[in-house]
């Protein structure tokens, strides 16, 4: 292959500006739809910790 040409290999193509637009405007709308839940979700672990926490081989620092 000669040193000029460029190639380039992809896993997927890229995408065009309306795919990206329609995938940002979901992830918007998902995160208002689940903001409750996040939060609760939150003060949960900021409660109880994580449920991970008892298998930790490392010690954690704040």
């Amino acid at each position: 292959m000669p040193a000029t040409q460029k190639t380039a290999k992809l896993s997927c193509p890229p995408k065009t500006a309306r795919e990206a637009k329609l995938k940002k405007q979901r992830e918007t709308e998902w995160l208002e739809q689940n903001q409750c839940a996040i939060e609760a979700y939150r003060r949960y672990v900021d409660k109880h910790g994580l449920l991970s926490d008892t298998y930790r081989t490392f010690a954690r620092e704040d």
